[in-house]
């Protein structure tokens, strides 16, 4: 099985053209459509593989005049001629690509002088891409990219993604674990050359978000009307094919809100492997509102053998094991709608991993420090032979895209830039291929126009989930009385981010007292109760790891996975094994 999504090659050779697609065609699932257009000359086709299990949101269209030939795939929150006739993105001036490409897309055009790839502003799905000189490849598979890339002379280990991918959990600036592969970022454009050297292609962002503090009257107003309309223009794309989650966190519980007081008809879905404070809530809420709501208890403990290809497949092999039990619950929510409206926020409208840090920040130099400090895996390098050598050529990559907190009013304004263009385009993104095999997911917070309006606000609002409550006490004002299950620590209904975090800090002074040695004390202090906790069966024979690589100790890895007891999904250890198993 393949990633949903698109595809394409162009090679003046037509036996490589049918060759890469007699491969792809033999990886495409048993339950995946796949759809193909040529150009005029044969020299350029495009592709798009759909999900057979709901109406697919993909188009391949062709120029009047046979000129052009375009694909597109995803959902835009505003009119835009790449989902109507994705062939004409090759001609649209660029000046033009900002106000055409607000949605959660993917699209690529051909007018028989050039290939563009463009992505959406937070590149919401992953398009892995390779060029060389007499020849271009791009997909949402991965491993179809690498497929090419060997054919044409070999796959080599890029150090410097590598470095990253164990230091950071992900490669910035585009880059991949392979040399001369790579993924398309936020808002990024490649324009490749046709008539000659396709590897001198011209690669830039068509948009930029800065976050900068530039309150207004009427903002705070605008910002709920903005995310109303995202929210009705996602829901009413499908209609009753839309369903919505809803964890029990503040973000999905927003989302209500504004679908119950605008009357629409939406089904809310609910999963958990154990009663816990998030499953709480979401019952609280679903009974307030009068809610059509469906739960699914899914089991606490998956088989990895059973459940590793379909995994690694369809997420391109770079999720961490702490998801998988996302196959089992699209598949049970595609039951239900063929689109999910989910409640993953940009981050900076809540909370982020540098917003206690942010104002000691000063100078460029403090900023690499303290971002380094934050986003560094240190479970997963200590899997490695060379772990010092890893993280220094990591940093070394960070800084290279880190900005100066001197050319913001603010620091905190500098770190949510950064966030949001360097950051946020790593999330979700392989995560959201695998969902696409059984239901669409969409967020309504991933609308630039709401984003460009809450990236006004000060900063300290935001922090404080400000957006969110806003729509809230705007709809449906009664829930703002509910308890927050604030990263599975059950809080206090309030705004104030001090308040909030006195349970959680509590919790943390518990776990460190060693309370969970008295089980029956530690539950009755303590306000930790998570509804999702995955845990993973390793199987008595390990050969299935593939780990001959240099880079990583072979001792601690198969001490690590041993075979006995289902194990916790540990977020930084299992997202060391993808990139060890053969998903062949």
């Amino acid at each position: 099985m393949l990633p949903t999504g698109i595809f394409g090659i162009c090679s003046r050779r037509r036996d490589e053209i049918d060759s890469w697609l007699k491969e792809v065609e033999l990886h495409v699932g048993e339950e995946q459509l796949l759809e193909t257009q040529q150009s005029a000359d044969g020299s350029v086709m495009l592709g798009v593989i759909r999900s057979a299990r709901y109406p697919y949101p993909a188009l391949l269209s062709e120029a009047a005049d046979g000129a052009g030939i375009g694909v597109f795939d995803g959902v835009m929150f505003e009119e835009s001629v790449l989902s109507r006739e994705p062939h004409a993105l090759a001609t649209l001036p660029v000046e033009q690509l900002s106000r055409n490409c607000n949605g959660m897309f993917q699209s690529a055009s051909c007018d028989g002088t050039h290939l563009r790839l463009v992505s959406d502003p937070f590149a919401s799905l992953p398009l892995y891409y390779s060029l060389q000189e007499q020849g271009a490849v791009f997909s949402t598979s991965l491993r179809m990219v690498c497929r090419w890339k060997e054919a044409r002379g070999g796959l080599r280990q890029d150090e410097d993604g590598m470095a990253q991918l164990l230091a950071f959990g992900f490669a910035l600036g585009g880059k991949t674990m392979y040399a001369g592969i790579h993924r398309m970022t936020g808002a990024s454009l490649v324009d490749i050359d046709l008539t000659g050297d396709a590897a001198q292609s011209s690669h830039f962002r068509y948009d930029t978000v800065e976050v900068h503090p530039a309150p207004y009257d009427g903002l705070e107003a605008d910002i709920v009307d903005a995310f109303r309309e995202a929210v009705l223009t996602l829901h009413d794309m499908e209609g009753t094919g839309s369903i919505a989650a809803l964890t029990g966190g503040l973000d999905s519980r927003t989302i209500a809100a504004v679908l119950h007081a605008e009357g629409r008809d939406c089904s809310f879905v609910t999963h958990y492997m154990q009663e816990g404070h998030d499953i709480g809530v979401a019952r609280e809420t679903v009974r307030l509102l009068g809610l059509q709501h469906h739960e699914e208890r899914l089991p606490d403990t998956y088989d990895l053998m059973q459940e590793k290809d379909d995994f690694l497949a369809a997420g391109n092999g770079v999720l961490s094991f702490n998801n998988i039990h996302a196959s089992e619950v699209h598949r049970r929510y595609a039951r239900y709608g063929s689109m999910l409206l989910d409640g993953n926020h940009t981050s900076i409208e809540g909370r982020w991993f540098m917003r206690n840090t942010a104002a000691r920040v000063k100078t460029r130099d403090d900023f690499l420090r303290e971002s380094a400090r934050m986003l560094l895996q240190e479970d997963v390098l200590g899997f490695t032979r060379d772990a010092d050598r890893l993280r220094r050529r990591a940093i070394e990559q960070l800084e290279q895209v880190i900005p100066d907190p001197r050319n913001y009013a603010d620091s905190a304004y500098c770190a949510d830039s950064f966030y949001v263009q360097q950051l946020l385009p790593q999330h979700v993104t392989d995560l959201a291929l695998m969902q696409n095999q059984h239901i669409r997911y969409v967020t309504p917070y991933y609308d630039r126009r709401y984003v460009a309006l809450i990236a006004r606000m000060e900063a300290s609002k935001r922090w404080r989930q400000r957006p969110q409550q806003l729509s809230i006490e705007t709809h449906v004002p009664q829930l703002r009385r509910l308890h927050r299950a604030y990263s599975d620590v059950l809080s206090w209904p309030t705004a104030n981010p001090w308040l909030l975090r006195v349970p959680v800090a509590l919790e943390r002074l518990y776990r460190r007292a060693g309370l969970s040695r008295w089980p029956r004390l530690y539950h009755a202090v303590s306000r930790y109760a998570p509804s999702v906790r995955p845990s993973l069966r390793f199987p008595p024979d390990l050969s299935f790891l593939d780990i001959d690589d240099q880079a990583f100790d072979r001792v601690r890895i198969r001490d690590a996975f041993t075979a006995s007891a289902p194990v916790t999904a540990d977020y930084t250890l299992m997202k060391l094994l993808p990139y060890l198993m053969k998903s062949d």
